[in-house]
């Protein structure tokens, strides 16, 4: 069979052929999605705040997390939601329809209706204090005005000192570790000595002092995932650290030539 007649590169010709003249047409100026309605406009300011904390640092320097943007973005479509069961008016008397035209009036309004829905108390008899879902809200609700600050010189409500601020509920100390309990397992695994050279020792003593060190619940489970390398990979004690060997597969390994006699 010819190449021509072959089916296989024939559809690679058609394919080549269409993304030559894709790519030299000239791009629509239309809008993929066009935005009709206040809902939409809302919804993409939603989308264009995901993309920007997902391409942005916080303020320690270091990425999002995946979890952090989500829960930004999450209190960001409650407030959309908020605004399309109950439309409101803002100050200077206008229909809110964008977020950039949410004030520090209407932002009050919205947390007063999500602290009476959603900030349940603890207990049955209300006195065992409140879940702090309003502050964590509007705390996770703070990056959306930033964003709208910095991109559309929207002023930020969050400046306002008439903004009323929801408080986290008291929180007791937290349940920890004595430190004499860290001591001693620290002292079983070696206390980091260079004499010790047996690696699950060395390998649990790391462990517990990168835990005492605090690590996000992200970053623990990373290291979660890595414990198998831990376990499988070959390690060697040389010049007083442990090294990794790389494994060599068995059909890559030299097999001895047979002797000619």
């Amino acid at each position: 069979m010819t190449a021509a007649r072959n089916p296989l590169r024939a559809q690679q010709r058609v394919r080549s052929a269409d993304t030559t003249r894709a790519s030299a047409r000239t791009l629509s100026a239309a809008p993929v999605h066009a935005l009709r309605s206040a809902e939409d406009v809302r919804l993409a300011t939603i989308a264009e705040l995901e993309l920007h904390l997902s391409t942005t640092t916080n303020k320690h320097g270091r990425p999002f997390q995946r979890r952090t943007v989500n829960a930004y973005k999450y209190a960001a479509t409650q407030l959309h939601r908020w605004l399309t069961r109950s439309p409101q008016i803002s100050t200077a008397g206008v229909g809110v329809q964008s977020f950039t035209d949410v004030d520090t009036a209407t932002l009050n309004r919205y947390f007063r209706w999500y602290y009476t829905e959603h900030d349940v108390p603890k207990s049955q008899d209300g006195k065992g204090g409140y879940t702090g879902w309003t502050s964590t809200t509007q705390r996770n609700l703070r990056a959306l005005f930033l964003y709208l600050a910095e991109e559309y010189d929207h002023p930020n409500p969050y400046d306002d000192p008439k903004l009323q601020r929801y408080a986290t509920p008291p929180m007791g100390k937290p349940k920890t570790l004595s430190e004499e309990f860290i001591t001693d397992c620290l002292a079983i695994t070696g206390n980091g000595s260079p004499k010790v050279r047996d690696f699950e020792t060395v390998r649990n003593h790391a462990i517990l002092r990168v835990l005492t060190e605090g690590l996000r619940s992200d970053e623990l489970r990373t290291c979660a995932s890595r414990i198998s390398t831990f376990r499988t990979a070959p390690w060697s004690w040389s010049r007083s650290r442990w090294t990794a060997t790389p494994q060599t597969p068995v059909s890559s390994r030299s097999s001895p030539r047979p002797s000619r006699r």
